[in-house]
């Protein structure tokens, strides 16, 4: 069995998910969102219209993440490669994302807003690409948003 190291590459397709069940997001429904870093940056994964994360009709996106107003959100976190930390300052959580493990930590998206959620990793060396860009959007538009990128 091989060990993990905070600098070392794990193997690329070792982790295996099984499918989420995920309504849509409604005031009283969670919002899940996995979030996998690699490559010192954050990829972000959405069920797509069957409404379950994980499986082969998913959203996967590298830019930033977005997540409807007041919503409670389940974020998962994962990497593919070094072990990552995320933060979410105006929720007061923070999270590790380690090879072949998942974490994940629970809040509510608050108001409509803009925020840096800074992310870096466990070597110690800063990665401004471990920054995301989160953007909370009234329901509605965070459909539409959604909605461009569903294939």
């Amino acid at each position: 069995m091989a060990s993990l190291s905070a600098c070392s590459p794990a193997e690329p397709d070792a982790i295996q998910f099984p499918p989420v069940a995920h309504a849509q997001p409604t005031p009283h429904a969670p919002i899940e969102v996995l979030l996998t870093g690699h490559d010192f940056r954050w990829e972000s994964r959405y069920a797509g219209a069957d409404g379950v994360l994980g499986s082969e009709d998913d959203i996967i996106l590298d830019d930033a993440l977005h997540l409807p107003a007041h919503a409670d959100v389940r974020l998962h976190l994962t990497s593919r490669d070094y072990i990552y930390f995320l933060s979410v300052p105006f929720a007061q959580q923070k999270e590790m994302a380690v090879p072949d493990l998942l974490h994940s930590m629970r809040f509510d998206s608050g108001a409509s807003a803009q925020h840096r959620l800074p992310g870096d990793q466990m070597c110690g060396y800063a990665h401004d690409s471990l920054f995301i860009d989160l953007v909370v959007e009234s329901g509605e538009n965070f459909e539409r948003w959604l909605g461009r990128h569903d294939s």
